[in-house]
C-alpha cells in the first residue's frame, strides 16, 4: 500500500478511538478558523495548519461552474474542468497521472453547479510537487482536441445509458421540471455536448479561469506562512483580469400541480415531488436541516416510516433540500408497485401537511439532534473534506463562524422553528410531479394529483 493511502487509513482509525459519532464526542471537536491571505493576484488563500500527521490537502476552487453555461452549451463547464488534468502544455494526460501517483497522491479536476475545481493530497514532504502539479493543470491546460473528443464520447455513452436506469431518469426529470428556463436547470444533452467545441471550451476558460476568481484552501501538517510562500511561488504568473458573472434569476415560483409522467417500461413508478426551495445561505437553514431529518431525511423519517414500515408502499421514501449559491429546490421521492401509485402519492402529501399543521415530537426532534451533532465530526476526518468545507462556506457565503457554532444552532432549534418552515418553505399545493412508469398503467390514477403531461424519455437527454 502507498504511503499517502496508508497514512489516510491511519487517521481513519486513530479518528475512531475518539468515539464519534457519539454525541459526547462531538461536543469536544475543535475546529481552527482559517488564516485568509490575499495573494498579489487576487487569490484568496485559506490556510488551516493540521500537524498531526504529515499530509496536506489542497482545493482550488473557481467560480466556473454549469450554472455559467452559455445557452445552448451545457456541459460546456463540466467538459472544461475535466480537461484540465487531460494535459498541459508540457506533460501529457499519462504523465500528470504518473507523477503524482509514484509519490501515492492524488490529482482530481471537476465541476459541479456553481464551481469548477482542482484537488491535490500529498505527503508533506511532496507539497512542491503536488501544487507544481495543480498550478500546472489550472494555467496551462493545453486542451487537446483529441481529449475533448473522447470526453465527449464518454458523454454521449453515459447520457444514453442513463436512460436505462430509472432513478437517474426520475431525477434528471424533476430538475428539468422544477428548474425549468433557470441556469442552473440547463440540463446536459446531446445536441448541446455534440456542439462543443475546442474554440468553446478554451472561451469558458479564458473568461472564468482567474486568480481573482480563485479560492484556494490549504489544509494539513503546513503553516500559513509556508503555503503563503509556496501558493505565491506556484501561482505567481497567473495574471488577474476581468470576470463576468452573470447574475442568476430567482426560480419561478410553480402555482399549481402539474405531472410529468415519463413513459418507461419499469415495473414500479419512481416517484419525485418537488417545487422550488431555498439557497444555501438561507437564515433558516439548521431549522430547516432539521425539518429535513424528520420528515424523509433518515431511515426512522416519517415518509420512511409510514409509507414503507407501516403501509408497505415504498421501497423507501425520503425528502431533500438541495441548495446552490443562488438558488435551491426541494424533492420527495419514493418508489411503489404500480398499481399503488396514487395511494403512496396520497400518503406522501398527508405526511408533508402533517409535519406543517402538528408540532414534532420530543422524541423526532432528539433523535434529529443528536444525529446532526454527532455525525458532525465526520465531516472533517480528512484534509481534503476540511478543505472543501472551508472553500464552500467562502462560496456561499457563509458565516466566519459557521463551523463553530454548527452544533450550538442545531441544539437551539424548536419544535416551532420546526412548524414554521415546514409551513413556509413546503408547499404541497403547488408541486412539479414526476412518475416514471409504464404510461398507460398509471395515466387515470394520476389525474387527481395535476394535470398530466407524458414526456418520452428520450426527451430527457436530445
Amino acid at each position: 500500500m502507498r504511503t499517502l493511502k496508508a497514512l489516510a487509513a491511519l487517521a481513519i482509525v486513530l479518528t475512531s478511538f475518539v468515539g464519534v459519532p457519539g454525541a459526547e464526542a462531538a461536543s469536544t471537536v475543535r475546529l481552527p478558523a482559517p488564516v485568509r491571505i490575499k495573494l498579489p493576484n487576487g487569490i484568496t488563500l485559506l490556510v488551516v495548519n493540521r500537524p498531526e500527521l504529515p499530509m496536506v490537502a489542497i482545493d482550488a476552487v473557481v467560480r466556473a461552474g454549469s450554472v455559467n453555461d452559455p445557452a445552448g452549451k451545457a456541459g460546456l463547464a463540466s467538459l472544461t474542468a475535466d480537461l484540465l488534468k487531460r494535459g498541459t502544455t508540457t506533460r501529457s494526460a499519462p504523465q500528470i497521472a504518473e507523477t503524482i501517483d509514484a509519490v501515492g497522491g492524488t490529482l482530481s479536476t471537476g465541476a459541479g453547479a456553481d464551481t469548477a475545481s482542482a484537488g491535490v493530497a500529498v505527503l508533506t514532504k511532496d507539497v512542491d510537487l503536488g501544487l507544481s502539479l495543480m498550478a500546472d493543470v489550472l494555467q496551462h491546460p493545453a486542451f487537446k482536441p483529441e481529449e475533448l473528443k473522447k470526453l465527449k464520447e464518454e458523454e454521449v455513452a453515459g447520457l444514453k445509458s442513463s436512460l436505462d436506469d430509472a432513478n437517474a431518469v426520475v431525477k434528471r426529470a424533476a430538475r428539468q421540471a422544477i428548474l425549468a428556463g433557470n441556469p442552473y436547470g440547463r440540463p446536459t444533452t446531446l445536441s448541446s455536448v455534440g456542439g462543443i467545441q475546442v474554440q468553446d471550451v478554451r472561451a469558458f476558460y479564458d473568461g472564468y479561469y482567474k486568480p481573482n476568481n480563485t479560492l484556494v484552501a490549504v489544509v494539513g501538517d503546513i503553516t500559513p506562512e509556508v503555503a503563503r510562500a509556496k501558493l505565491t511561488k506556484a501561482f505567481g504568473g497567473w495574471k488577474a483580469g476581468p470576470v463576468k458573472l452573470a447574475p442568476v434569476p430567482a426560480l419561478k415560483p410553480i402555482t399549481g400541480r402539474k405531472v410529468v409522467l415519463v413513459d418507461m417500461d419499469v415495473s414500479q413508478s419512481f416517484i419525485m415531488l418537488g417545487h422550488p426551495g431555498v439557497k444555501r445561505n438561507n437564515p433558516d437553514y439548521f431549522p430547516l436541516l432539521v425539518l429535513n431529518f424528520i420528515l424523509g431525511g433518515d431511515f426512522t423519517s416519517r415518509l420512511n416510516m409510514s409509507i414503507r414500515d407501516k403501509q408497505g408502499l415504498a421501497y423507501g421514501a425520503g425528502s431533500a433540500f438541495t441548495m446552490y449559491r443562488d438558488a435551491g429546490y426541494f424533492t420527495a421521492h419514493l418508489n411503489t408497485r404500480t398499481a399503488t401509485t396514487a395511494k403512496a402519492l396520497d400518503s406522501l402529501l398527508v405526511e408533508i401537511r402533517g409535519i406543517q399543521g402538528g408540532q414534532v415530537t420530543a422524541e423526532e426532534l432528539g433523535t434529529a439532534k443528536a444525529y446532526l451533532t454527532g455525525s458532525f465530526p465526520l465531516r472533517f476526518e480528512t484534509n481534503g473534506q476540511l478543505a472543501s468545507e472551508i472553500v464552500n462556506m467562502e462560496i456561499h457565503g457563509l458565516p466566519a463562524d459557521y463551523l463553530s457554532t454548527y452544533r450550538d444552532r442545531v441544539s437551539a432549534v424548536t419544535p416551532a422553528d420546526v412548524q414554521r418552515v415546514a409551513k413556509q418553505y413546503l408547499h404541497p399545493g403547488d408541486y412539479d410531479l414526476v412518475v416514471v412508469t409504464k404510461a398507460k398503467e398509471v395515466r387515470s390514477a394520476l389525474g387527481p394529483f395535476g394535470t398530466v403531461e407524458v414526456w418520452p424519455k428520450e426527451r430527457l437527454i436530445n
